[in-house]
């Protein structure tokens, strides 16, 4: 007898094969499978864990493992054929590529680098006091 996984197979193909994205986090995963649990009649009891390796080992999508020296390992999700653009810009939610490597892509240089540069906006920080005309030129007349 089929699972309830193998059923929806079709239809959760379907989904993934028409998302304008490519490259998952987890919590996308997780989102897909919330957002669609009811429409795949799929029991509220599969975890995301039994979801992602049914997925891995039945569909397109392909585990993705990114290690660096500065940060710790993670891994992302391919559904298909997916550029190293969008799986660097996968690390984070509102992810954009900076510096040498948008030059690379707006053709503002030839150079292609090995490193990409993925940048994210980071939350407002609270203000720690008023800028005043006094406190600029005391910062100014520093080294």
């Amino acid at each position: 007898m089929k699972s309830t996984l193998e059923r929806a197979k079709r239809a959760i193909a379907e989904y993934f094969q028409n998302a304008a994205r490519r490259a998952y986090r987890v919590r996308d995963l997780e989102q897909a499978l919330t957002d669609n649990r009811h429409h795949w009649q799929l029991a509220q009891r599969t975890r995301i864990e039994d979801f992602t390796e049914f997925l891995l080992q039945n569909t397109k999508l392909q585990a993705i493992p990114l290690e660096s020296n500065r940060y710790p390992p993670i891994v992302r999700y391919a559904w298909g054929e997916v550029s190293p653009y969008q799986i660097a810009l996968s690390r984070k939610e509102g992810a954009y590529l900076s510096h040498a490597t948008a030059m690379y892509l707006h053709k503002l240089t030839h150079q292609h680098e090995r490193t990409m540069y993925v940048n994210a906006e980071q939350s407002p920080k609270p203000q720690s006091g008023s800028l005043t005309q006094d406190g600029i030129a005391r910062a100014f007349a520093r080294e």
